[in-house]
């Protein structure tokens, strides 16, 4: 069971502190999310919300994976927001990721798209292949990934103005778009099958703006999980330093991406492989024996 609860700033703390009290007797697992679009360390303290809705984690995604195709209606708090380059992106995830105590940010409900912002693939002007970046970054970082109703078709904002994210699900399979729904489950399992994508902990690896690509690890006992997003324009030869979490010649199998990663081995602290395409991602994973 989970509640999701908004409103915070217009109760008083004693409120909450009450409702968590009560709801965890009653189910001691039950999850409490704060519907919060700023920072909520205030209502994360251990005696109110287990996590809150990651709206910040939210608008760096639009920032990075949409690109120079972001909505140029894309705005927060009045201001336009503009694209950002990987360098950026992953000096902002650092700092979400390292802001609250790990067990909070295993809870943090990490999502793309709500009831309250305009369509993910609308942001991106229709840009499938960013879109399917920012699912797997999602479905790889630390929290609680939460995929709102049919982003994982391709559902875009329809209806009035400000309620095209609530338009009604669309049921007819020939308007899906099929490949992206592929690509989302796909993602789902990935996390399913592998526990360090859940628990793991999660360091930056490498970032660079001219190729606009970013990698990162999560690891859990043996298992050594890294992933890299292409979201630039050209082709990136795989090279990624992994410092002592793998050693010299160490063999990495492709578990997510294109299958053309045939060989990719650690020489001197790096991780060296194929090209990684434009607009692709790939997860790499190593046992530690």
């Amino acid at each position: 069971k989970h509640w999701i609860t908004s409103g915070e700033r217009q109760i008083d703390d004693d409120f909450w502190i009450e409702f968590r009290q009560r709801v965890k007797a009653i189910n001691p697992q039950a999850y409490l999310v704060g519907e919060v679009w700023e920072d909520p360390t205030r209502w994360l303290q251990g005696d109110q919300f287990d996590g809150a809705m990651n709206y910040e984690l939210q608008r760096a995604c639009l920032r990075y994976f949409g690109g120079e195709d972001l909505w140029d209606s894309a705005s927060w708090a009045g201001t336009r927001m503009t694209s950002w380059r990987a360098v950026r992106f992953s000096q902002e995830v650092n700092a979400l990721v390292g802001r609250h105590p790990w067990p909070v940010t295993l809870c943090q409900l990490n999502l793309l798209g709500s009831h309250d912002t305009p369509r993910i693939l609308s942001q991106m002007n229709g840009q499938v292949e960013r879109a399917k970046l920012a699912m797997l970054f999602l479905m790889t970082v630390p929290g609680a990934p939460c995929l709102y109703y049919g982003d994982e078709i391709g559902l875009e904002n329809a209806g009035r103005s400000g309620e095209g994210s609530r338009a009604a699900m669309v049921w007819e399979e020939r308007r899906w778009r099929g490949d992206l729904r592929e690509h989302v489950r796909r993602c789902v399992a990935l996390r399913k099958a592998h526990v360090a994508l859940r628990r793991g902990s999660f360091e930056k690896l490498y970032s660079n703006n001219q190729s606009n690509v970013y990698a990162y690890l999560r690891k859990l006992g043996r298992e050594v999980l890294v992933v890299a997003v292409n979201n630039g324009e050209e082709p990136w030869p795989v090279r990624i330093p992994i410092k002592a979490h793998l050693l010299q010649g160490t063999l990495l199998q492709e578990v997510f991406g294109q299958g053309d990663q045939e060989r990719v081995t650690v020489k001197e602290r790096e991780i060296v492989g194929g090209n990684l395409g434009p607009c692709q991602g790939m997860v790499l994973r190593a046992r530690l024996d």
